[in-house]
């Protein structure tokens, strides 16, 4: 009877034919752990869960119920020890499994382990990193509870490895959040264990027009303020500290919207920012929303000046 993998690869996959063959290569090349890879059809129309066949690789399908209910199925069904993400759409580079593997093994209080990466585009090439986007450059170990909530989201779901235990411990993912379901996650389980990182690139994320990176301005930070505040409450947290946070979420949102042309839809988000956390540029921000398009070309001289905090 064989041994148990160390990892299970947990991949959602929904209508993914023309990239899921070459996830599941990546997720398999000279990685250096042992590991099943499970791709959960999130009622896919197209031809999904033939690659996942014809690579060999099992695949359940269930009907479509967005991405964290397909993670949480293949949580379920996993038999590794670690858990691994991987969406059907990006790469990990070799070694990335055995590397995470050896740090889950060298210390017994980290219980999620985070890589660097880099974001490319349809045809692999690479892209920028988004604005707001602060790469970890440097190793380290700790609790990251308070960082992960006054500073962002810096944990992307692609390099996360984390034991079984634990998220059988803190319940998956929400599935009533359908964006923002990974930041309340990975608040959750920082709050019963210590993040590592390994700063070398071996993840890559691909950016395409249908990822739900592009979901509407307006869902994506209403999603990060109902998990802030859901975090925040009770914390402990500093109540400035997390004004300023939400100030800050407010202030981003607004100046998206304006820079899609929404300036009416813009002048809520920034006057909340205003109040949370009174500035100058918030205030300039806020004048060329009401002001409308000849005002916001104002508003970006001064924020290429001075930047968006």
């Amino acid at each position: 009877m064989s041994e148990s993998p160390r990892v299970t690869v947990v991949i959602p996959a929904c209508n993914a034919e023309a990239t899921l063959a070459e996830t599941l290569a990546s997720a398999t090349a000279g990685q250096g752990a042992s590991a099943e890879l499970l791709v959960i059809d999130d009622g896919s129309t197209d031809g999904t869960g033939e690659v996942a066949a014809a690579a060999g690789v099992r695949c359940v399908r269930t009907a479509n119920g967005g991405v964290a209910a397909a993670r949480n199925v293949g949580i379920r069904e996993a038999e590794g020890e670690f858990i691994a993400f991987l969406d059907a759409d990006d790469l990990w580079l070799p070694g990335k499994l055995g590397r995470q593997v050896a740090a889950l093994d060298a210390d017994g209080e980290v219980g999620v382990v985070t890589t660097g990466f880099r974001a490319i585009d349809g045809g692999g090439g690479a892209l920028p990193m988004s604005e707001g986007v602060v790469p970890r450059t440097e190793a380290w170990t700790g609790d990251v509870f308070e960082v992960l909530l006054l500073e962002g989201n810096f944990v992307p779901t692609l390099t996360v490895m984390t034991r079984a235990a634990l998220l059988e411990e803190v319940g998956g993912f929400d599935e009533e959040l359908r964006i923002s379901e990974d930041y309340d996650l990975w608040l959750r389980l920082a709050r019963v264990s210590r993040f590592a990182h390994i700063p070398e690139v071996l993840a890559e994320y691909r950016v395409t027009e249908g990822s739900l990176s592009h979901a509407s301005i307006d869902r994506s930070y209403e999603a990060t303020r109902t998990v802030v505040r859901r975090h925040g409450e009770g914390s402990g947290v500093d109540a400035g500290a997390l004004r300023r946070r939400l100030a800050a979420v407010d202030l981003e949102e607004g100046w998206l919207l304006m820079d899609a042309g929404r300036h009416k839809n813009a002048v809520r988000p920034l006057l909340r920012s205003l109040r949370g956390s009174p500035s100058a540029r918030t205030a300039a921000y806020l004048g060329a929303a009401i002001l409308g398009r000849r005002a916001h070309v104002a508003a970006k001289a001064l924020r290429r000046k001075a930047g968006p905090g």
